[in-house]
């Protein structure tokens, strides 16, 4: 495997590593901290996503203290900080008494997930398919600027 191919792999198992905060729920509010590199003197390199440019960037971390706006790599940031805010909302089945199988985006697991929709109301986090889904919540929102 080349060498390219291993970092890429890397990156994306780390993505996917689960790096979420412990209660298992993402905060959109984490990304609208400022970068903290913290007190302490150590030289690790991470990724804050700056509201001001809409992007992920590098910084230096010490090691310790700082917040949550602090990712291990560029992937993990943007997972976690261009998810489009519909993709963000819980799933809603809505009041209605239908029966009919659609998929949300499940902010926690990084994943599109089905659930039963009532067939009224509920809100935008309401997919047609898996695929329609992952579109619109994991790919499109990292493209997005």
């Amino acid at each position: 495997m080349q060498r390219g191919s291993l970092f890429l792999l890397a990156e994306i198992l780390t993505l996917w590593a689960g790096l979420q905060p412990a209660s298992g729920q993402v905060s959109p509010d984490i990304c609208k901290l400022p970068k903290e590199a913290g007190p302490c003197e150590m030289y690790i390199l991470r990724f804050y996503y700056d509201l001001a440019t809409r992007t992920c960037r590098p910084f230096v971390y010490g090691g310790c203290k700082g917040n949550e706006n602090n990712f291990v790599s560029f992937l993990a940031c943007l997972a976690t900080c261009k998810i489009p805010d519909i993709c963000r909302l819980p799933a809603d089945p809505g009041p209605c008494k239908a029966y009919i199988t659609r998929y949300y985006y499940d902010v926690a697991t990084r994943t599109c997930k089905p659930f039963v929709y009532g067939g009224c109301e509920g809100n935008e986090n309401n997919f047609g398919s898996s695929l329609i889904c992952q579109l619109t919540c994991k790919i499109i929102g990292q493209l997005r600027e």
